[in-house]
């Protein structure tokens, strides 16, 4: 369990590795952004690496919370769209929520990050299996399509590069629906 201190390094920390990267990323703009001391810093986390791999482990397992009460809730739906409609909504809501980790996730060389990927990437394949029933789908690439597309429509929006669409990200989101529903009716 981490005290306020602890939690404001570890929330700037995110932030901040999730801007510059692991190497990139300095204790001293780490310290300045929380509000506290170098010396704090290193008396709470005593090294980069021990902080980093602090601040993926907490916010990992947040992301994972978020993702399983609301994506793979288990939750009944009326029909197929429905449920690709949520499916896809909710993936990029926990996703944009926990943007952070995850782009850090994807973007840092890290053993246990890749299996965790992994792990959520198989986990999505089942879960679409479970409420999509076709034969010719491939879920994990289904799953594997779904969350590259909302990765991207996230990482416009953590830009705010919004406009790059030429339209709306609720407009492209409708239309990437309306695209999965019609590939697996």
């Amino acid at each position: 369990m981490t005290n306020k201190t602890e939690q404001k390094i570890m929330d700037a920390a995110l932030e901040i590795f999730a801007k510059n990267g692991f190497k990139s990323s300095t204790t001293k703009a780490i310290a300045e952004k929380s509000g506290f001391t170098e010396m704090t810093l290193f008396r709470k986390f005593s090294t980069k690496k021990n902080l980093y791999e602090m601040v993926l482990n907490q916010n990992v397992k947040l992301m994972l919370e978020d993702f399983n009460k609301n994506v793979f809730n288990g939750k009944k739906y009326e029909n197929v769209k429905d449920f690709i409609a949520n499916f896809i909504i909710q993936t990029q809501q926990v996703m944009m929520n926990n943007f952070e980790v995850f782009y850090i996730s994807l973007n840092e060389e890290n053993k246990s990050m890749e299996k965790l990927m992994a792990e959520q990437t198989n986990a999505a394949g089942n879960y679409l299996k479970q409420h999509i029933k076709n034969p010719e789908i491939d879920y994990d690439t289904l799953g594997i399509s779904i969350i590259s597309f909302v990765y991207i429509v996230n990482l416009e929006n953590y830009h705010n590069r919004k406009a790059s669409f030429g339209k709306s990200a609720e407009s492209v989101v409708e239309n990437f629906i309306e695209m999965i529903y019609c590939m697996v009716k």
